[in-house]
């Protein structure tokens, strides 16, 4: 539910697929969803609503991945996401200068936009073939099967409208306009306006740092530019298909099927060549060059000069601010890197096509004929994994650790004791998982793994003291350490590490202890990480069962324990952190009733974490899931659950 200034309660009635409203006189009506409304945009399931200060209500529509907008007018839009859960293979990808990528998908919106956090929404094409649009919101455009994108510096994007044979072009406010092409398939126009000039199935465009456009005009062999006057001529291809000769004017050149063309900030044209295995160059005399590829059509070659490097199938190629070129070795599912000087490198694939999960380094990662690279800046590179139906994302620097939370490694709650166990939450923090699941069975631990650390700084009357946590794991979303047994009490600041590059500062609250227990699913509640044994008389110890894994279910649940068979008693052992050092003595409760502690000491082989061991149980207990939780010091800790036959 959701209640706006007047007062009107919105109920999200997720079984009907409607938003109903109940107004100040207790009225209800249905405003969003439901055969009798009056909206274009149908409702599928909705799960949340929210209210902002104008009224308008935000639907979660969960069964169509998006989210809804209602205003006061009883209009329903799509604010964000694409309404399907899967998407077309990506055809294209660009980067503009804030880190937002612009992908052709194909679907209801064609063109969607990513921004640098993931989030995506439709930006241009409303799904209908046709020709329409101009001068309006380029989200209601009418598109024929956009097959490529590019941006410029002043935040427009141009998009080659190929079946229609024209480019579009969409400014910085979102209005999409025609700047080359008539819609009749062609070739006519040279050195006059390209609105007025024939295209044939344009594959490729690019923006220069002069305001000009270039158009890989597929079907006619050619590469056309566009000068910031609107002025079209040909830089390269004689318009017939065969064989490329390098060193000769590129007007002169019979190119074959141009897909995609690129530019420096020095006005040279790169065009990949996928069928000689080769990448040209249009240098600023018109002669057309080889920048990579010796013919050979494989993988090779890396470490030395481009030009003498076997690339296998060149389908694209994308040059960054720095002038470095980017190539998609779509056969070898690679993606290789030329840098100014003309050496080429590996950056990402292994050479076999299939996909393994993301991770870094990038050349452990399998692709499978990346058909698209897209790179602003040398920081972040963009590929359309085609087969996979994926766009990966290269991060070639490495990116500033983010910290979200820190937290009890425990009970997932933001107190921490000296020497107890915390994790660390947040983005970047590691480019490596390959310490994931260390288990570390000695002390001191490491205060590096994959090259990250975590550093804590207190203050007090002698100063700021700072200190290396000890690590358990790391990867690139959360941290498990140990903190430091000498920091005292109060405010302290934690800054994460990763490959020299430091995060903001992170303010923690330590206490003298902080009690967590841990769960047997690794999240803070549910079935405890504990185990039992019953207790004969002659001191011999039976082991008894406190969860199992159910590979059904997917997670540990647990298993009922027997206090009621027999004069034996039954003890308990807690696994737990931030316990010891209070104080008092521990205690604990298991369904609200003090439980006596027999003992309470550190784990053996496992530094930062605790054991309890209680007993025996209450043999009145049975038939019942309980709560457990330790107490130390008037501080309660996580609740963790027992099974009672």
């Amino acid at each position: 539910m959701a209640i706006d200034p007047a007062g009107n309660v919105f109920i999200a009635d997720a079984g009907n697929s409607t938003v109903r409203k109940v107004d100040s006189g207790g009225t209800i009506t249905t405003v969003a969803g439901g055969r009798d409304v009056g909206n274009e945009v149908a409702i599928a399931r909705p799960r949340a609503l929210a209210v902002d200060r104008s009224g308008n209500v935000y639907i979660a529509d969960a069964w169509r991945d998006r989210v809804l907008r209602l205003d006061a007018t009883g209009r329903v839009a799509v604010l964000v996401g694409l309404g399907r859960r899967e998407i077309d293979a990506p055809r294209d990808v660009a980067l503009d200068s804030g880190g937002n990528a612009y992908v052709i998908v194909g679907g209801p919106h064609p063109v969607v936009k990513i921004d640098p956090h993931g989030l995506v929404t439709p930006f241009a094409g409303s799904g209908v073939i046709g020709y329409s649009g101009d001068g309006g919101p380029a989200i209601n455009a009418v598109l024929v099967f956009p097959s490529a994108v590019a941006t410029d510096d002043q935040g427009n994007v141009y998009i080659a409208d190929s079946g229609d044979h024209r480019i579009r072009m969409v400014d910085a406010g979102g209005t999409i306009r025609t700047v080359a092409g008539t819609g009749t398939r062609g070739f006519s126009g040279d050195g006059g306006p390209a609105t007025s000039a024939e295209f044939d199935s344009p594959a490729g465009v690019a923006a220069g740092s002069d305001g000009a456009i270039y158009v890989a005009d597929r079907r006619n062999h050619r590469i056309r530019r566009i000068d910031s006057a609107g002025i079209v001529t040909t830089i390269a291809g004689n318009g017939q298909s065969g064989g490329i000769e390098p060193g000769v004017p590129a007007i002169r050149v019979s190119l074959r099927w141009p897909w995609t063309v690129d530019v420096d900030s020095a006005g040279r044209v790169y065009i990949p060549d996928p069928w000689s295995g080769r990448v040209y160059m249009v240098d600023n005399a018109g002669i057309l060059k080889i920048v990579a590829g010796n013919g050979e059509l494989d993988a090779g070659g890396d470490g030395g000069l481009a030009a003498n490097a076997a690339v296998g199938q060149p389908e694209d190629v994308a040059v960054s601010d720095t002038d470095t070129l980017y190539i998609a070795d779509s056969f070898s599912s690679l993606i290789r890197k030329v840098t100014s000087d003309g050496i080429i490198t590996t950056i990402a694939g292994t050479g076999s096509r299939g996909y393994n999960g993301d991770g870094s380094p990038a050349t452990d990662r399998h692709l499978r004929f990346p058909t698209r690279v897209a790179a602003y800046t040398d920081r972040r590179v963009l590929v359309a994994d085609a087969q996979n139906r994926r766009v990966r994302v290269l991060t070639v620097d490495v990116p500033p650790p983010t910290i979200s939370s820190v937290l009890n490694g425990a009970g997932y709650f933001a107190r921490l004791a000296p020497g107890s166990v915390g994790s660390v939450r947040g983005a970047d923090l590691s480019s490596d998982e390959s310490a994931a699941t260390a288990l570390p069975q000695s002390d001191p631990l490491p205060t590096s793994l994959v090259a990250t650390s975590v550093t804590m700084t207190d203050s007090s009357e002698q100063g700021s003291t700072k200190r290396r946590a000890g690590l358990y794991s790391v990867s690139p979303t959360e941290i498990r350490f140990r903190m430091p047994e000498e920091i005292d009490p109060g405010q302290v600041t934690l800054i994460v590490e990763h490959q020299g590059v430091l995060s903001e500062p992170f303010a923690v609250q330590v206490s003298r202890v902080a009690p967590g227990l841990f769960s047997a699913n690794g999240d803070g509640r549910g079935v405890a990480a504990a185990s039992a044994e019953r207790v004969a008389t002659d001191g011999t110890s039976t082991p008894l069962e406190v969860y199992r894994y159910d590979p059904e279910e997917g997670r540990y649940v647990a298993v009922p324990l027997d206090v009621r068979s027999g004069f034996s008693p039954v003890y308990l052992t807690l696994y737990g952190t931030g316990i010891l050092g209070g104080d008092r003595p521990p205690t604990a409760k298991v369904r609200g009733r003090h439980v006596t502690v027999r003992s309470a000491e550190p784990a053996t082989g496992f530094p930062g974490i605790d054991k309890l061991v209680l007993g025996p149980l209450p043999q009145s207990i049975r038939n019942r899931e309980v709560e457990v939780v330790a107490i130390v010091d008037g501080q309660i800790s996580n609740a963790v659950t027992i099974a009672f036959k």
